[in-house]
């Protein structure tokens, strides 16, 4: 049971470095913040962008919620910040989510920048 725990702890810092936590808004958050102007500023075409980071997140949230009405409620639990989700929902996106994300490489968050994009 010791290591269901630690891989779940695994998963909720790789969720919590994408959609923050008391202490930190997160990574997509921050980014959808910013200007278009400083998404691309100083980056690589090589490289994603954070852009590229935003939609890649989006696809990782369209493929574990496929219920609109979950989406519209963990859109308002983790983005808007009302306590809409039930205790047992929000640990099973966040572990399921922080898996997918870590199983895409996008977390860690500042790896992810120096992926090398490959041809098709």
């Amino acid at each position: 049971m010791g290591k269901i725990k630690d891989k779940e702890d695994y998963n909720k810092m790789a969720f919590e470095e994408v959609f923050g936590n008391d202490d930190d808004i997160g990574a997509y958050l921050r980014f959808q913040s910013d200007d278009l102007h400083a998404v691309f500023v100083g980056e690589s075409p090589a490289n994603p962008c954070r852009a590229d980071f935003i939609c890649d997140v989006d696809n990782v949230l369209s493929l574990i919620i496929r219920q609109k009405e979950l989406l519209t409620k963990f859109i308002e639990h983790y983005i808007i910040g009302n306590d809409v989700l039930q205790k047992e929902v929000q640990r099973e996106l966040v572990n399921r989510i922080g898996q997918e994300l870590r199983g895409r490489s996008l977390v860690p968050v500042a790896t992810y920048f120096k992926i090398l994009r490959k041809k098709k």
